[in-house]
């Protein structure tokens, strides 16, 4: 990654998990390794909090949102079979009008929805989901981790608005992975794309001032 991962410490040991997470006498150095990961994630995500309060950039705040969703939506629905944490009361706490992963937003439609969503309570919402997903992952056993996803679960979603009608293809997607594949891809691999993307934006505003 040219802008997050420059050493591409993340990449190889995403690149090590995806060798040995399907393979259960491995299972705990797998956990272990995820762990390692994402608690890594989450402090570049944490340290982005704190840019927005200098910065409030539209790009950042969609970004975040976006992956936070997706893996509220993931973890919660589709591994856990539970509510997601995004509830009413959090969505109207956070000021916004969606429930889904915001993948269809506009430019126009994402400048107002950075404008007037409450940052502290979407870090809020960022510290719930990764304890949870952190909680989950410690909870796996290895019967977990090749168990198909529950077509059921994909509909919650939809009735739920988690994903929008023209991103069906997400359903798609998310239905043909077992587990393993989910912690792989989004809970992984996907973060660390879209914070690629937001510490380019954080690189271009420096260079511009």
């Amino acid at each position: 990654m040219k802008y997050f991962d420059k050493n591409n410490k993340l990449t190889l040991m995403h690149k090590e998990l995806n060798k040995i997470i399907r393979k259960l006498e491995m299972l705990e150095i797998s956990k272990n390794l995820f762990i390692n990961i994402y608690l890594e994630l989450k402090n570049k995500i944490d340290n982005l909090f704190k840019e927005l309060n200098d910065y409030k950039n539209e790009n950042i705040i969609w970004n975040l949102w976006h992956i936070m969703r997706i893996e509220d939506l993931i973890v919660n629905i589709l591994i856990c079979e539970k509510e997601s944490i995004l509830n009413e009361k959090l969505n109207n706490e956070l000021n916004i009008s969606i429930t889904d992963t915001g993948n269809s937003l506009t430019k126009e439609e994402i400048k107002k929805f950075a404008k007037n969503i409450n940052i502290k309570k979407l870090k809020y919402y960022s510290d719930k989901i990764s304890k949870n997903t952190i909680n989950l992952i410690k909870r796996l056993k290895a019967e977990d981790i090749k168990r198909k996803i529950n077509k059921i679960n994909l509909e919650k979603i939809i009735n739920g608005c988690g994903v929008t009608k023209d991103n069906l293809w997400l359903i798609d997607y998310w239905g043909k992975k077992d587990i393993a594949g989910l912690l792989l891809m989004p809970l992984s691999r996907h973060i660390i794309v879209h914070l690629n993307q937001c510490y380019k934006y954080i690189e271009t505003k420096s260079k511009i001032i």
